[in-house]
């Protein structure tokens, strides 16, 4: 059995040892597959759906939605910071 915390700040339970980066979708545009997570740190960061892959249980594009809590791993390429995994939760 996993053992979860709950974070009081936003309401969500996450695993103990899920070491994602925490953020919430800001914008998203389903027409074009990208949008813009704000992290922990009120950091804005791009996201394309076909250059990031999906982990977790959810993988469904449809739960891409504004105000989502998801866990994501970032990279960074010329163009600066872009979300290169996303855990929907």
């Amino acid at each position: 059995m996993q053992e979860t915390v709950t974070l009081p700040t936003n309401d969500i339970e996450f695993e103990k040892r899920d070491t994602f980066r925490k953020a919430t979708i800001l914008k998203y545009f389903p027409q074009s597959n990208y949008g813009f997570v704000k992290d922990e740190h009120n950091t804005e960061i791009y996201f394309h759906v076909d250059e990031m892959r999906f982990v977790g249980d959810r993988r469904d594009k449809s739960l891409l939605v504004e105000g989502r809590k998801v866990g994501i791993d970032i990279g960074r390429t010329s163009r600066g910071m872009r979300v290169t995994f996303m855990k929907i939760y």
